[in-house]
């Protein structure tokens, strides 16, 4: 159970260091035109939104993209590594971090290019090459050392610990966990990296030492300074680790409480992401108690949200979970069915990792086969230059060497000046075309806004709903929360609350998502 909220730690931190490069790749080269960025960022939406699985067909679209920017090579590179990596496309992912890399190295810019080999790292993290992601990271750690840049030499020691607890090298895990929160402290606001390490160092104490109480310790540490700095969001990761710990501590009442904490401000705070795995240890909690029926509830529950998110994992802990709940109720029909979806989710699990696997090795088989093709034409470009080089040395004289020069200047004006009417020109078109979609969809905004409201009044009337009612149901399915409900109608949250429980009760229904879908709102 513990693995399911070690995961978002993991990738927060994972995330974050690469957004962190993102953005001082921009910093640095800000001297983009207003319209070259736009230009450039329609691009990349564009190449985000067709998003396909042909690799040939996505490296001629990311080249287009690049050789539109050629004073900028290295930035676009940069983007669309970003984009092939959030779509889970690792080889070219690293492929165009590698690219943007090599130009920085070439123009010795240090900095840039140890980030970008920490970006390499990140990808190669993720994608499960754990050793190949150490190298890399060790790399840009060399650079950074020799700069005295402490704030990136932490993370890439946080980083290279996670990697290493990965690997289930424990020691060497805490080893720099211990090195990169040393740092971090040292260096001047970066709580948020002695946080995520302080988080890292208890989950080790957990579960490799299995000391509990330690692993209290730097969880509380680190709860104290996501509070500090208000992140709401890792305040609730780290509460849901400190209730699983005294969930393997058996203080199944103090477990309880926090998980009742945690769930209520995670619905509180829209981090439904966070609802399936809370539901799912409080499953576990109950069954501890001997609470099969409030277990099965809470696992069929975590499921059903589990499966709206796609998190195939924690459908599968929930059918573990029921199914022993089921053989200890000897109920061995329901346990049957369970063992039956159970096998059914571990292939689809399995499919989904073999599918992975192929298109990582088709990816890179794709990008070997165009860097050996650029590399037999650079080859042949150099032949023939030579062979141009000697051809002119033979027949070349001084008047033909102005004359060439001459027209090759006129020619070369010429050119530049067809190439920026025609890219004014596509500016002017993407500009136009956006401001065409953004008038489309305010229209859209406003009719769908019409609408709810009038199918709000009806429903009103259909379950005898008050207005006050009628305008929280409103709210509630524009998504708000009770604070911002509050806020809307000049009320406080209590009065927000009691109106959503009579809406429950007039509706039948349990909590807000079985009440839009009861009344079929939008």
């Amino acid at each position: 159970m513990k693995k399911l909220f070690l995961l978002p730690i993991v990738l927060i931190i994972l995330l974050f260091s690469c957004n962190n490069s993102h953005q001082n790749s921009i910093i640095q080269h800000s001297t983009l035109t207003a319209q070259d960025s736009i230009l450039l960022q329609t691009l990349i939406d564009s190449l985000n939104t067709n998003y396909i699985d042909d690799n040939d067909k996505l490296i001629i679209l990311s080249d287009q993209i690049v050789t539109r920017f050629p004073n900028h090579t290295e930035m676009a590179c940069i983007e669309i590594a970003h984009i092939h990596f959030y779509k889970e496309n690792y080889v070219l992912a690293e492929y165009y971090f590698a690219v943007a890399a090599n130009i920085y190295l070439k123009n010795t810019m240090m900095v840039e290019y140890a980030e970008q080999l920490s970006n390499i790292g990140v990808v190669r993290e993720v994608s499960g090459s754990y050793p190949a992601a150490i190298e890399k990271y060790l790399e840009a750690l060399e650079i950074f050392e020799s700069l005295d840049m402490k704030f990136r030499m932490s993370k890439i020691f946080n980083n290279i610990g996670i990697v290493y607890q990965q690997l289930g090298e424990s020691d060497k895990s805490l080893e720099y966990y211990q090195k990169s929160l040393s740092i971090s402290q040292d260096a001047e606001n970066d709580t948020y990296n002695s946080a995520s390490c302080l988080n890292n160092i208890a989950t080790h104490f957990e579960e490799f030492v299995h000391d509990y109480d330690s692993a209290l310790y730097y969880y509380e540490k680190a709860l104290l300074l996501y509070e500090d700095q208000g992140l709401v969001r890792q305040q609730l990761v780290v509460n849901s680790n400190i209730g699983n710990v005294y969930l393997l501590k058996n203080e199944l009442d103090i477990a309880d409480s926090i998980f009742n904490y945690v769930l209520n401000k995670s619905i509180e705070q829209g981090f439904e992401k966070a609802i399936a795995p809370i539901l799912s240890y409080q499953a576990e909690l109950y069954y501890r108690q001997g609470k099969y029926n409030a277990a099965e509830k809470k696992s069929v529950q975590a499921s059903d949200l589990a499966i709206e998110n796609s998190n195939k994992e924690i459908v599968l802990d929930c059918l573990v979970m029921l199914y022993k709940i089921y053989e200890k109720q000897r109920n061995y029909k329901k346990a049957n069915e369970i063992l039956r979806e159970k096998y059914k989710i571990k292939e689809e699990l399995s499919g989904i990792e073999q599918k992975k696997q192929i298109n990582l090795l088709s990816a890179k088989y794709e990008v070997d086969k165009r860097e050996n093709k650029i590399e037999i034409l650079e080859l042949n470009n150099a032949v023939q230059k030579r062979a141009i080089f000697q051809l002119y040395l033979i027949i070349a004289s001084i008047i033909l060497l102005f004359a060439g020069a001459f027209m090759t200047f006129i020619l070369y004006r010429k050119n530049n000046k067809l190439k920026n009417t025609q890219m004014q020109a596509d500016i002017l078109r993407y500009i136009d075309r956006i401001n065409q979609i953004e008038e489309e969809n305010k229209t859209k905004i406003t009719a769908q806004k019409e609408n709810r409201e009038l199918h709000v009044k009806e429903i009103v009337n259909l379950f005898n709903l008050t207005d006050r009612e009628g305008d929280v149901l409103l709210l509630i399915s524009n998504g708000y929360n009770n604070s911002k409900i509050a806020e809307k109608l000049f009320v406080s949250v209590n009065t927000v609350k009691f109106h959503t429980k009579n809406i429950f009760v007039k509706l039948d229904v349990k909590n807000r998502i079985e009440a839009l879908q009861k009344t079929q709102i939008l």
